[in-house]
């Protein structure tokens, strides 16, 4: 996010195992108050239909300030990014 100057992210969970507690508490814990310090604003996530990346990933996202950091969920990359564009 310092890098290229933007607050936006996409992530790709079409192929994600389930994520840890471990990987969740970090995640929560120590990379989002740094990406947010950063200027982390949005997320675009494609995701499939496994539960239980499903529930890990809405437990990740319910932990992050929902009037300071969009984030929605999509099933396909092209849906995903064009709403990042239009950000």
């Amino acid at each position: 996010m310092i890098r290229y100057n933007t607050g936006k992210l996409f992530t790709d969970n079409t192929d994600a195992k389930v994520f840890s507690v471990a990987d969740q508490k970090w995640l929560n814990s120590e990379w989002l108050p740094k990406a947010i310090e950063a200027g982390y604003s949005c997320s675009a996530t494609v995701m499939n239909d496994d539960i239980f990346i499903k529930t890990a990933i809405n437990k990740i996202a319910n932990n992050r300030d929902s009037n300071s950091i969009k984030t929605k969920v999509f099933t396909n990359e092209v849906e995903a990014l064009s709403w990042l564009d239009s950000i």
